[in-house]
């Protein structure tokens, strides 16, 4: 159209985007016979309306540009309507020039019309199609955004990502790649398979195309036919994978295979692109969670729970134990002499014993117990279900297996170690946690 008629179109459509009123449907309506008037055909306005539209979105923040789309698309089949009546008012005028023309004159004038309507109806139906699915899209960005703020539960977060994906692409496979900080290996975390079979052609062909992904940082898209990797893939057309970046930095790699027609695998990996970014930012709040989280309650020498966790869950479980009539048994354990062994071998050699005695506990016991550093060279251990016979010999046997180890001091000459323990048990002894922890530290 005309730049002023272009002009005129985008100052009508933002006041119809902020007010809805009579109003601006008035000045619709005046606009659409200008258009009539001056000859302009349907299909020129559905472009001015698309390019107006362009413009006038990108005023908004993201988070109203699916109402905005729902909005600007009523303005437009307003405007059509109203051109559709002026255009009818301007038939009208003609009349009777129409009916001093021959019948085979009329009936081509008329044609003309209905295909130009069959041809805005055909337009206009491939524009909702559109929006529809860019709806679909916006929609799922701002579902995956919800995720990043919810849900920390770092394996609820990834079956999440799975769903979300999917409402995206409509894929056959789907697979998330975390970089491993030690060996920056790239390790399989989660996947969807839609045919369980041939999974390690499946995985060399995938760690190809990673190997791509982070030599080139780039997105990739691969033929799977071309490659002649389609049968281990169950004649899956295309491979898309992405890199989850984080600050410029490679998380790790998100890959889906598809059959999508190939005329929209452009625009299909600029969403999965966009996705990935999302679940990175997701994947590292709830990886950040989970390590701030495990801090809080570990001591961070030995690795085994801290003293504040400890009192916590021994309260837990000595609930449970009483309301079930179920036996727990405590362990206090003591290193014998810590205090001279660290001035005389130095608190490096201190730190590495009490390492190796936590280590000691872990193999002593089970997954469920728990084992935590009560204080300086104290150790204690919760022993859930076991009554005090059975405590006493897995204390035994603690006692046994850090007896037989040596350690080595600074001059490389191996000395032993040995510790005490004292064991108290629910029901026998108390049913307090402050009676329980008195009886077994007296027991040392």
């Amino acid at each position: 159209m005309h730049k002023d008629f272009d002009e005129q179109y985008v100052k009508i459509l933002k006041n119809f985007l902020e007010d809805e009123s009579e109003s601006c449907l008035y000045q619709a309506s005046l606009f659409s016979k200008k258009l009539v008037n001056n000859g302009i055909r349907p299909e020129e306005i559905i472009e001015t309306h698309l390019k107006s539209f362009k413009e006038v979105l990108q005023s908004y923040p993201y988070s109203e540009w699916v109402p905005k789309i729902y909005k600007s698309f009523n303005l437009l089949i307003e405007i059509m309507t109203f051109y559709g009546n002026a255009y009818k008012e301007y038939l009208d005028l003609k009349d009777n020039l129409l009916q001093a023309m021959s019948m085979q004159v009329a009936y081509k004038r008329l044609q003309v019309y209905v295909d130009e309507i069959e041809f805005i109806t055909q337009r206009l139906a491939s524009i909702n199609e559109e929006l529809d699915r860019k709806v679909l899209e916006l929609g799922t960005l701002h579902k995956i955004s919800k995720i990043i703020n919810s849900d920390l539960n770092f394996n609820n977060l990834l079956d999440q990502i799975l769903i979300c994906v999917r409402e995206i692409i409509d894929y056959e496979d789907c697979y998330i790649y975390l970089m491993d900080n030690q060996s920056t290996d790239l390790v399989l975390i989660k996947h969807y398979e839609s045919i369980i079979g041939q999974v390690e052609a499946k995985r060399n062909i995938l760690q190809q195309v990673n190997q791509l992904v982070l030599n080139k940082k780039e997105n990739q898209v691969i033929d799977l036919k071309t490659q002649a990797w389609d049968s281990a893939f169950s004649g899956t057309g295309m491979l898309l994978a992405v890199p989850m970046l984080v600050e410029s930095r490679i998380l790790g790699i998100l890959s889906v295979t598809t059959d999508q027609k190939k005329e929209i695998i452009d625009e299909l990996l600029k969403m999965l692109s966009i996705v990935a970014s999302h679940v990175a930012i997701a994947i590292k709040n709830a990886t950040d969670y989970e390590y701030v989280k495990k801090t809080a309650i570990t001591d961070g020498l030995t690795g085994v729970f801290n003293h504040r966790y400890f009192y916590e869950r021994f309260r837990r479980e000595l609930d449970w134990s009483i309301h079930h009539e179920m036996p727990v048994s405590l362990l206090m354990i003591d290193i014998d002499n810590f205090k001279n062994y660290n001035d005389t071998y130095g608190h490096v050699a201190g730190d590495k014993l009490l390492k190796i005695i936590a280590g000691i506990l872990r193999s002593c016991t089970r997954d469920e117990d728990i084992i935590a550093r009560y204080g300086g060279e104290e150790f204690a251990v919760l022993l859930i279900g076991v009554a005090k016979k059975a405590a006493c010999k897995i204390a035994d046997r603690i006692r046994e297996s850090i007896g037989s180890e040596s350690f080595m001091d600074k001059d490389g000459n191996r000395r032993p170690v040995t510790v005490s323990i004292g064991v108290s048990s629910f029901p026998e002894d108390a049913k307090t946690v402050g009676k329980l922890v008195n009886i077994a530290d007296k027991a040392l």
